[in-house]
């Protein structure tokens, strides 16, 4: 019986189909230059055009959460990319499947952290430009970057912890 992985394939492309549409759809609501870089008080110091903008986003958003959920699955089911403790443990015929289906899945897990933090990020830019001259408020994007920083510590300590050796 094949081991399954949550989120699986089809829900992970829907949620990212849905991140791209998103950004798609909201990006015309910017200004055709637009501020797209920001000094820590939130002051523009960066513009560029909205086009050069989406397709920044939508390879953020989609395309590297997407390369980042396969490759690594597809590095773990190639044997030589799986960089995890006790490799030949949790690598064993009797175990290969549940782990590589675990990396895959924790892969997609983080993809979709990836997507929905640079949909935020996304959103935050188009409030910004709405303001004249445009902002990024600090108080706004400081917490989502530490809530970000913290998954992402969780996700890897996870992941180290799922392959410890088991007694």
């Amino acid at each position: 019986m094949a081991a399954r992985s949550f989120p699986p394939r089809s829900l992970f492309y829907g949620l990212l189909l849905v991140a791209g549409l998103f950004i798609w759809r909201s990006t015309g609501l910017l200004p055709e230059r637009m501020a797209s870089h920001f000094v820590a008080s939130g002051a523009a110091d960066g513009f560029m055009p909205r086009g050069s903008y989406l397709a920044t986003m939508l390879v953020a958003a989609v395309l590297l959460p997407a390369t980042l959920g396969e490759l690594i699955g597809a590095l773990a089911h190639l044997g030589g990319g799986a960089r995890i403790p006790n490799r030949d443990y949790w690598l064993a015929p009797e175990r290969r499947e549940g782990s590589l289906a675990y990396m895959q899945s924790h892969a997609r897990w983080f993809g979709c952290l990836l997507s929905a933090f640079i949909c935020y990020v996304h959103w935050l830019v188009i409030e910004a430009n709405r303001a004249q001259p445009p902002m990024l408020l600090p108080h706004r994007i400081l917490p989502a970057v530490g809530v970000f920083v913290a998954c992402a510590v969780a996700w890897g300590l996870t992941l180290q912890l799922r392959f410890r050796r088991r007694a």
